[in-house]
């Protein structure tokens, strides 16, 4: 136990599963992270559930898209504990009782799963997050994160913890300097697209880690679009009116609709007065008169 200890604090990490033999036993389990007193049965209710989850903690990070695929999982029994002081519950029962417990101590982590882990008592063994739950186990137990080597925009990138002081550039070379806490990680926003760099400390030299980020897959689908699609969420206003002309009975729908009779034998009677009196006007007769070239000056006679 010293031995284990030593180790934690000094960088390591453990993972702690409580079963039945230690939690019939009522005792503060090693490393100190919760007081397990008995076992909570929900035989009754065919089984209890995982209720609360963060799925930000980068141990539940796997399942943030997905939670149903850990709430789906029934247990019939698992441990009753209390969390020591200072410690992150990371996951709840659905009765409210702590599943998954991490705990810093020195500069390693212990976490403590309160979930069973045979069929025994429950059925998440054969559920399809057992696997990818295992594997986060492991992982963010032992403080191994495997880096990609490129991300999507709009997703975060959790910085591992061995950068201090990070500092990230951002491809339009933004500097930020995100803050970690005892149970998260520095993480920062990817609202750009090309190459992020983080430093330790000060931004010189050659960056601690760098990854590229890519515009998501599903804007290059190329794939037909349902047209209803476009409409999913475009609101249709006069819905009450449309209600109410609908429930009328043809008669009076015809009714409403009369007026435009009488402008069609307005504008009918208005272009036959019109043509009236377009085609009507003055028809003056021209009288022919003949004028004589005498008392014009200049003018002769015709001699014979």
């Amino acid at each position: 136990s010293t031995a284990l200890q030593t180790f934690v604090e000094a960088g390591g990490g453990a993972v702690i599963v409580v079963g039945r033999r230690l939690a019939e036993r009522g005792a503060t389990v090693p490393l100190a992270t919760v007081t397990v007193d008995g076992m909570a049965d929900r035989f009754a209710d065919r089984g209890g559930t995982l209720g609360e989850m963060r799925t930000d903690h980068p141990l539940l990070s796997t399942f943030r898209e997905t939670p149903a695929a850990l709430t789906g999982a029934r247990f019939l029994r698992y441990a009753r504990s209390e969390p020591a002081a200072g410690s992150d519950i990371v996951a709840r029962f659905d009765d409210g009782l702590p599943a998954l417990v991490e705990a810093r101590r020195g500069a390693g982590r212990v976490i403590t799963v309160l979930v069973p882990l045979d069929n025994r008592v429950g059925d998440l063994p054969v559920q399809p997050a057992f696997l990818p739950l295992m594997r986060r186990l492991a992982l963010h137990g032992s403080g191994h994160e495997a880096e990609p080597l490129w991300l999507e925009s709009g997703r975060t990138w959790a910085l591992p913890r061995t950068i201090r002081d990070v500092a990230v550039t951002k491809p339009d070379g933004e500097l930020v300097r995100p803050s970690a806490t005892d149970s998260l990680a520095a993480a920062v926003l990817l609202d750009q697209r090309g190459v992020y760099a983080a430093y330790a400390g000060t931004v010189s030299g050659d960056p601690a880690l760098t990854v590229a980020v890519n515009a998501p897959a599903a804007e290059s689908n190329l794939a037909a679009v349902d047209p209803r699609e476009l409409l999913v969420g475009v609101a249709t206003g006069g819905d009450d009116a449309n209600e109410a002309t609908a429930s009328l009975s043809d008669a009076e729908r015809e009714r409403r609709q009369g007026w435009w009779r009488w402008l069609l034998v307005a504008a009918a009677v208005f272009l036959v007065v019109e043509t009236i009196l377009a085609n009507r006007g003055w028809r003056a007769v021209a009288a022919r008169r003949s004028v004589s070239s005498e008392g014009i000056p200049g003018s002769e006679a015709p001699s014979s």
